[in-house]
């Protein structure tokens, strides 16, 4: 399934603003696949949206891309930061997916699936490569994100 962008300005619609993100763009998308393999094709065009919006977020101080999920909501963010993990994107797309209930959102076994796919997906994307930034993931808050 294809998704659909829609572009809000200093509104996620999906979850309440971090202090860092007043002034924001956020592009903003639903999915609601169930089935892993969907899942996964949505996760990868999340990733894809990102990747394509590195030109306007990246800086030269920028250190971190982060992939954020939230499982409370089921949302995946995506983000530029630096050293001090604060957002330095002017631009963050967020997905949520619709289908995927807390309950599984927050299982072990529901991250680790979603921190490979990204993990795969990043490794192979040129558009990401051409960046030197360290992926990180997290389902908690970036002072706890792991390496993807």
């Amino acid at each position: 399934m294809s998704l659909i962008w829609n572009e809000t300005v200093e509104t996620n619609p999906f979850m309440a603003l971090s202090s860092d993100e007043d002034g924001c763009t956020f592009h903003a998308t639903e999915s609601s696949s169930a089935d892993d393999e969907a899942l996964k094709q949505d996760v990868e065009a999340c990733l894809d949206k990102a990747v394509s919006l590195l030109n306007a977020n990246v800086r030269n101080e920028s250190l971190y891309f982060f992939v954020e999920w939230h499982p409370a909501q089921s949302v995946l963010k995506m983000l530029v930061t630096g050293t001090d993990k604060v957002c330095q994107a002017q631009t963050i797309p967020v997905c949520r997916f619709a289908a995927v209930d807390a309950e599984r959102a927050a299982q072990v076994e529901f991250v680790e699936l979603m921190k490979f796919w990204i993990k795969d997906y990043l490794s192979l994307v040129p558009g990401f490569m051409d960046f030197s930034l360290v992926a990180m993931f997290t389902d908690t808050d970036r002072d706890r994100a792991r390496l993807v």
